[in-house]
């Protein structure tokens, strides 16, 4: 179809109308004013009742229809003609990114409706008694296209005159038509620019939901199309051009726009890597020393030799930069093993599938200035537990443990140690496992070298089966003896003054948002107050002289906004020494250890650290007072270098699951049609919680000490039981969600955490019949209830014979509809260890119970964020 075929228009929003729209009957004419088929549904009720009836005698069967347009045929039109079916259409494209609607047939192609017969002959009063004729009965021609849009036009004047007369008993009354409601809003009431219909369109309460998620997506587009570009400029070394196209658009702050921020920033952090080696200074070559005359014998003044620059290295051999340092990228790595492989992850490149102990990394490299180094790997992992291994160079090693960070492709600094190389010239580092029973499996990005002052660290013990052997004490010697490791906790101070705003505490029982992710173990959490003489945001924490020799801080931070991009540390001792270090990149929406060493501060007294002092980057002056970072668990660490897990921090124990917050919704919808709410906001009261546990959860102290832990998280009225154990009975299963002195009384619990150990595979003995018998049935029953259910998976607590089955069962669970679909919390212990008898010791039971606290606390931050915490 022509532009020119677009003769009419929308007398109410403008929008363009064809002869095919009038004559199909997607287009009606109202008191003769052109309505489009989009505006249709804003007219009153029965008038759109009728227009329907009028659409199925011009052979339209149903209601929705896609609509093609030759000008456009990538643009998708659809012809609604209810209120339900829009807000249907509205849920399936938020879930599933679509919705099937037949094409609209042609003309030719539609199976019209018999006509109606003639209506009979009316006969009044005054015709029977031949005081006037009778009328002959309209005809209507079924194929006039003329007779059809009259009947439309008359179906809505039922309701579109400004005026009707109603006679009732014989009096007259006009009745005002309700005044039809404003056109939906489309994408063509929004400007071109897709930044600026964002902007428009976010703050417009009459843009429908549809719209701005078109937006969105189309902002989301021409931004990912930018950064694939400044991949390419970054890649053949246009460093102006990459940073042009990274710096052409600023996102706004949504989660809608969280990933493509996130690619943006490792973008940023590439580039400012890539500039830092483009910009090195390259050494300079040592003057000539001045050589003094001989007073008594004037020989002649013979210039000395220029040093001749190192030789280039040959290829496979990585060189120091101009500061001595080292930097062993992934890609540069010789492997050693079979399973370990060079891999992308997050668009990083990265060592993977390191699950082999005996598999191992290699370099080679050349020392110009042999000394001592510090060493920092980046490196990811999911697991549950951290992983020891160690870096060695000859004799030379040195070991630690590197926490995960919760996803394999979310990379993290963790300083090793300090290891001597005294030796110029070309050496080979090595990277693996210590043994068998420490590795946890890694994907490693890179190891950096950086030259200290620091002694190395002590080498790691090499396990050994032999028991050990008793020798005799040495003579005391002169040798100074090793340091103790102090870990001190921050007092929870700050140090204020002037007309600065002090950081407030926030609270973590989900009264106000704080940031998903945030790891278990951390007590308070603080937000930063704007300086007013720094004119941007800053927190000094009081450290109260806690000594740091030989180690330094680490301080627990979250950007707490999209375009808060770095963070800048300093440490002042009791001297009143003050030092800065290097401004840190904040990742987008994480929480992120910083490790600050001292042994990088030079200058600065370690027996005494006064204060720390957190600060915005220079070009952050424009975030507003309200909206500052978040500071959590801080330590002092002296007697060695700091380390991530100094902070004691627990990972989360949820199933990942990246769509939680999309697919929560849809769980939610299905709680509220059970409980007959008219929608899920503040449909749950998180303190109506109970615990289903199976026979291995009778410790009466240890369900104490859990609900103790669990209290502050979900504050409000919690039952007086929380803790109930589960009967496999048909029966009490069945009546589980049914009656007053039901286990999951729906009137009294609103969230049920089910947690069985596996104690299920004694009354189902295959994994299918548990499947089918329990988990789907009673998930579904518990839902059917409106209760949200909570899954515990493991730790296995059954017998030798019953573990196999219960992990079968488990891995099942975790793979179901409402899990994969809805976002159906999953809590996973399966890692924890137990012993073969199925009991548990003291440290692993206290530890459950955090993780699975750490957990609902977590869900319950993510209701409240949906708006569904009542």
């Amino acid at each position: 179809m022509s532009d020119a075929a677009l003769t009419l228009s929308c007398t109410r929003c403008g929008a363009g109308i064809s002869n095919d729209d009038l004559t199909g009957g997607l287009a009606v004419r109202v008191d003769g004013e052109l309505v489009c088929q989009m505006c249709v549904d804003t007219l009153p009720g029965e008038a759109v009742v009728r227009i329907n009836q009028v659409r199925a005698l011009r052979g339209l069967e149903v209601t929705t229809y896609l609509v093609k347009r030759e000008q456009a045929p990538k643009l998708q039109l659809y012809s609604f003609t209810t209120s339900a079916n829009i807000t249907s259409h509205r849920r399936k494209l938020a879930t599933d990114g679509f919705f099937e609607a037949p094409p609209l047939p042609p003309l030719s192609e539609r199976q019209r409706l018999p006509t109606p017969p003639p209506p009979p002959k009316i006969v009044t009063d005054r015709v029977a008694r031949g005081q006037m004729p009778a009328r002959k009965p309209m005809l209507i021609a079924a194929g006039a296209t003329v007779v059809v849009l009259a009947g439309i036009a008359l179906a809505v004047a039922l309701a579109a005159p400004d005026k009707k007369a109603v006679v009732a008993d014989g009096n007259a009354t006009e009745v005002p038509t309700p005044v039809p409601p404003k056109a939906m809003k489309t994408r063509l009431d929004y400007p071109v620019d897709a930044l600026q219909a964002w902007t428009l369109a976010s703050k417009d309460r009459e843009c429908p939901t549809l719209v701005q998620q078109s937006i969105a997506q189309e902002l989301i587009r021409k931004r990912t199309t930018m950064l694939d570009e400044a991949d390419a400029a970054l890649e053949e070394k246009r460093l102006d051009d990459a940073t042009a196209l990274a710096n052409a658009l600023t996102l706004p702050e949504d989660i809608d726009f969280r990933d493509v921020r996130r690619r943006e920033n490792e973008l940023r952090t590439r580039l400012l890597t890539a500039r830092t080696v483009a910009s090195a200074p390259k050494p300079a070559l040592p003057l000539p020393a001045p050589v003094a005359p001989n007073p008594v014998v004037p020989d002649p003044v013979i210039p000395p030799a220029v040093p001749t620059p190192p030789l280039p290295a040959p290829a496979g051999v990585v060189v120091a930069a101009s500061d001595g340092s080292l930097r062993l990228m992934a890609e540069d790595a010789r492997i050693e093993g079979t399973k370990l492989s060079l891999d992308i992850r997050g668009n990083i490149k990265a060592l993977t599938g390191w699950q082999n102990s005996e598999d191992a990394p290699t370099w080679k490299v050349r020392i110009d200035r042999p000394g001592n180094f510090r060493i920092e790997v980046r490196t990811a992992s999911a697991n549950t537990e951290a992983c020891l291994f160690q870096v060695q160079s000859g004799d030379q090693r040195v070991a630690n443990v590197v926490p995960p960070t919760g996803a394999w492709d979310k990379f993290r600094m963790t300083m090793l140690g300090v290891i001597a190389l005294n030796t110029a010239g070309e050496v080979e580092i090595r990277m693996g496992a210590i043994d068998a029973k420490t590795w946890r499996g890694l994907n490693v990005a890179e190891v950096q070298f950086h030259p200290t002052n620091d002694p190395p660290s002590p080498p790691p013990a090499l396990p050994t089966t032999a028991p050990p052997v008793p020798t005799p004490t040495p003579p005391p010697t002169d040798k100074p003896i090793e340091p103790t490791v102090v870990v001190t906790p921050w007092n929870g101070a700050f140090v204020t003054g002037g007309r600065d705003r002090a950081p407030r505490l926030v609270p973590l029982d989900g009264s106000e948002h704080v940031p998903a992710g945030l790891p278990g173990g951390v007590a308070q959490v603080f937000r930063s107050g704007k300086s007013q003489a720094l004119k941007r945001h800053a927190a000094f924490l009081d450290l109260a002289n806690a000594p740091a020799s030989g180690g330094g801080v680490v301080v627990l931070v979250h950007p707490g906004r999209n375009d808060r991009n770095e963070i800048v540390a300093s440490l002042t001792d009791g001297k009143g020494t003050t030092v800065k270090f290097e401004p840190v990149i904040l990742p987008d929406d994480e929480w992120t250890p910083l490790i600050l060493p001292v042994s990088a501060a030079e200058g600065l007294d370690p027996s005494q650290l006064l204060t720390l002092a957190l600060e915005d980057g220079a070009k952050a002056g424009h975030i507003p007072d309200d909206a500052g970072f978040l500071i959590a668990t801080t330590v002092t660490v002296s007697g060695r270098a700091p380390v991530q897990t100094d902070l004691a921090l627990r990972a989360s124990a949820l199933l990942p699951d990246p769509k939680r917050l999309a697919n929560l919704p849809k769980l939610l919808d299905i709680l509220a049609r059970s409980r007959k709410k008219p929608n899920w906001q503040k449909l749950i009261e998180p303190a109506r919680v109970r615990f289903v546990l199976g026979d291995w959860g009778r410790n009466q102290d240890w369900r104490a000490a859990m609900r103790k832990q669990l209290e502050p998280l979900v504050p409000g009225k919690q039952p007086q039981t929380m803790m109930t154990e589960i009967n496999f009975d048909d029966g009490w299963l069945d009546a589980m969600t049914k009656g007053k002195d039901a286990a999951l009384d729906p009137n009294l619990i609103h969230v049920a955490v089910l947690w069985t150990g596996g104690a299920e595979t004694g009354v189902f003995p295959a994994a299918a019949q548990a499947m089918t018998g329990f988990w789907k049935k009673r998930l579904d029953q518990v839902m059917g209830a409106g209760i949200l259910p909570i899954v515990v998976l493991g730790p296995n607590l059954q017998s030798a014979e019953r573990r196999a089955q219960a992990e079968q069962v488990w891995q099942q669970v975790a793979t179901l509809a409402p899990v994969r679909l809805y976002g159906l919390p999953v809590i996973d212990l399966r890692a924890l260890p137990t012993a073969d008898d199925g009991t548990w010791d003291p440290a692993t039971a206290t530890l459950a119970a955090q993780l699975v606290v750490d957990a609902i606390g977590e869900t319950v931050f993510s209701l409240r964020r949906l708006g569904a915490i009542k």
